[in-house]
């Protein structure tokens, strides 16, 4: 059986919605209603993308209007005004692929992606629970840190596990407790081989003193390795906003 048209552009729109969402960081470029959902995961987490999410909607509706003026004109000169239109499509559907390829990172494949994310919250988990040794455990030996709290830098065999050492001595100091980090959705993932590259945009809650604060807006950036073990952090460096 053929298949009608209205099939092949559905398809194809639920394509370039999840190859945009992936390349783009969460954008939608099809179903562009979406994009208030994940506006609203910003401005809640504090991390970038809100212009593009909010100009998507109107681009959209610009870019219906033009094409609908442009088939009125094909029309009108009595030109096969569908076949061209599709004809535009599948050229700037090339032209992303193409610049997508050029220009664009060089992202690990999916699964890989994957696994060092695991890696990545793997070490959260432990955080969020108080876990020490789990979260040592996801761990290069030796790693490097480099975070907002005296010391500031650790480095060597024990790193992570000093860190933790560090960072409970800080919060007990300060009256913090709860603390508590979720992350965003990645800006930036590579895989080169047996190394990789990771920045991730955090939510900070904790409690202090009793008063509940959430710190937006800070960026975590890790260093991958992987290991005859999988994926593990060999360093990472906390940025506050």
């Amino acid at each position: 059986m053929k298949p009608s048209l209205p099939v092949l552009l559905s398809v194809n729109g639920g394509y370039v919605d999840t190859a945009s969402f992936l390349a783009l960081q969460g954008l939608f470029t099809s179903h562009v209603t979406g994009n208030f959902v994940t506006l609203g995961a910003t401005l809640v987490l504090g991390t970038h993308g809100a212009i593009a999410k909010l100009l998507a909607l109107p681009e959209f509706v610009l870019v219906v209007a033009l094409v609908s003026v442009a088939s009125d004109l094909l029309v009108q000169r009595r030109w096969p005004a569908l076949p061209l239109l599709l004809s535009a499509k599948v050229l700037l559907l090339v032209a992303f692929f193409a610049l997508a390829v050029t220009l664009g990172a060089r992202p690990g494949g999916a699964s890989e992606t994957s696994a060092m994310m695991a890696a990545v919250h793997q070490f959260l988990d432990g955080f969020n629970a108080v876990n020490a040794a789990s979260a040592a455990a996801a761990c290069t030996s030796p790693a490097t840190i480099i975070d907002d709290f005296p010391p500031h830098y650790w480095q060597g065999p024990t790193a992570c596990a000093d860190w933790f050492k560090a960072f409970v001595a800080t919060a007990k100091a300060a009256g913090d407790t709860n603390n508590v980090v979720t992350l965003g959705t990645p800006w930036h993932a590579e895989v080169d081989g047996n190394t990789g590259y990771i920045v991730v945009p955090t939510k900070y809650t904790y409690t202090e003193r009793g008063k509940s604060i959430v710190e937006t807006g800070s960026v975590w950036t890790l260093a991958m390795k992987k290991t005859a073990d999988g994926w593990r952090i060999a360093g990472w460096a906390w940025a506050q906003h």
